[in-house]
């Protein structure tokens, strides 16, 4: 309840944001799950995961991290 994703801005190919996180837990997008998208964690690409059963998500560590989605080439 304590961790949430904040200053969120939009580019071209996808998204970026500061998450913080009060303990260990999943990033969740209400963006559909595709191989297209990755997912980075301070500059370093993390594991996507579809989150019941459709949407993308990763899981993150406890900790403040610049994160960001992007998609590849479809």
């Amino acid at each position: 309840d304590k961790n949430y994703f904040t200053n969120v801005k939009i580019n071209n190919n996808g998204l970026e944001g500061k998450a913080i996180f009060e303990e260990d837990g999943y990033l969740v997008f209400s963006i559909a799950y595709d191989d297209c998208w990755n997912i980075f964690e301070d500059g370093k690409k993390k594991e996507t995961e579809k989150i019941m059963g459709c949407f993308l998500g990763a899981k993150l560590e406890k900790g403040k991290h610049m994160v960001e989605i992007k998609a590849s080439a479809f």
